[in-house]
């Protein structure tokens, strides 16, 4: 009556919803844990140190800028 297009939608879709449902049971959690790719100590610290090193430069970029910001207002005399 609805075609084939219609009853693949409705598999796609009831396949979808099973696969939902095994997700959010201990069955399906541990399943998921598995596939996680947990980082190594190398791993980890590399990318520690990526972020503390950009946040620092981002730091200095910012503190930079307002520094000449107000250096301009002060020479305007609009501090």
């Amino acid at each position: 009556m609805f075609g084939k297009k219609a009853e693949t939608e409705v598999v796609e879709e009831v396949e979808h919803e099973l696969k939902f449902k095994e997700w959010f049971n201990l069955k399906g959690i541990r399943a998921e844990i598995k596939n996680i790719h947990w980082l190594t100590k190398k791993e980890l610290f590399n990318n520690s140190l990526t972020v503390l090193v950009f946040t620092f430069v981002m730091g200095l970029f910012f503190f930079g800028g307002d520094a000449v910001v107000a250096f301009i207002l002060k020479a305007l005399g609009m501090d």
